[in-house]
């Protein structure tokens, strides 16, 4: 099915309305709708309508990764906006194997399902009903959906989607508490309150991690040296990556709180949530849900860690 919906083989058609912050020439639509070289690979022809001095429609038939901005950026400098019309997104996991167990969320508005092979899919049902319950304390804000599902899955990493996670079979019970609050903060912070994953992760990652470690592991050292957090994610290692964003992230979450006291660190994370909901937010607007409640003098921290926004 994700083949079906997702390979340019199909020619679906996916839907993107552009603002650029500046006006864009014709001769520069008409090489988007030609196709470019991106990364060695020519981009297949698009259809380009021009609705505005800087904004135009463009309808692609493949989904390269971050194929829009790369397209826009390479004819000519700019930053820019864009406005997904027409993309399938959808989430799936299936197996013969599977055995579901059912609950509700403590405010019974919720059905959760835990669809296991090897795992204890009862004990899932109760991880994610008591992560629910304090992610809906924490922010202010009632879990949307009035369906929650866990899914084993084969390999690779834990992972969220709108009213789905997954935790793989290879990882331990000892790992569940931990995992199951990580991929289920994100029902927050991404999923409610959207970020772009590419140049703003401590938005939705940093935040997922400083709560979930906080109740479950440890607020630990870091593996890699201290660096900015405010870089895209591909500018880090693979390692780096998670060390950096997630550890040092909340790392930095867990002192901003230790010096200005729970009270205000928690009405900042309940006002980001709550004003940002339904929306695509960013680092920025985190920060200045946390300068409201602390004042201009949190400021600096932010400046040497986030120095691309100051």
């Amino acid at each position: 099915l994700h083949h079906y919906l997702s390979h340019p083989s199909f020619n679906h058609e996916k839907e993107y309305e552009v603002v650029a912050d500046g006006p864009i020439a014709d001769t520069e639509l008409a090489y988007m709708a030609r196709g470019m070289p991106l990364q060695g690979i020519k981009t297949r022809p698009a259809k380009v309508t021009r609705l505005g001095g800087t904004r135009f429609r463009i309808v692609l038939k493949e989904g390269r990764n971050r194929q829009i901005r790369r397209m826009v950026r390479k004819v000519g400098p700019r930053t820019f906006d864009f406005v997904a019309r027409d993309v399938r997104d959808f989430n799936l996991v299936a197996s013969p194997g599977f055995r579901t167990v059912r609950g509700m969320s403590k405010d019974g508005q919720t059905v959760i399902y835990a669809h296991v092979r090897r795992h204890n899919g009862r004990r899932l049902v109760n991880l994610a009903r008591a992560e629910l319950a304090r992610f809906e304390a924490i922010t202010g804000v009632p879990y949307p959906y009035p369906t929650y599902r866990v899914a084993e899955t084969g390999g690779g990493l834990a992972m969220e989607s709108p009213a789905l996670i997954w935790i793989p079979s290879r990882r331990s019970s000892a790992d569940h508490p931990y995992l199951v609050s990580h991929e289920t903060a994100h029902q927050w912070w991404y999923s409610m309150v959207g970020n772009d994953q590419a140049t703003d992760a401590f938005a939705d990652e940093a935040l997922a991690d400083y709560f979930s470690r906080q109740k479950h592991l440890s607020i630990r050292a870091s593996r890699c040296a201290t660096d900015r957090l405010d870089r895209d994610s591909q500018a880090y290692s693979d390692l780096c990556y998670f060390e950096v964003i997630y550890v040092q992230g909340a790392r930095f979450l867990a002192k901003l709180r230790k010096d200005y006291g729970s009270a205000r660190f928690l009405a900042a994370i309940r006002a980001y949530t709550r004003d940002n909901r339904d929306e695509v937010s960013n680092n920025a607007r985190l920060h200045e849900a946390f300068r409201a409640q602390m004042g201009d003098g949190v400021l600096p921290r932010f400046r040497s860690r986030f120095p691309s926004i100051y």
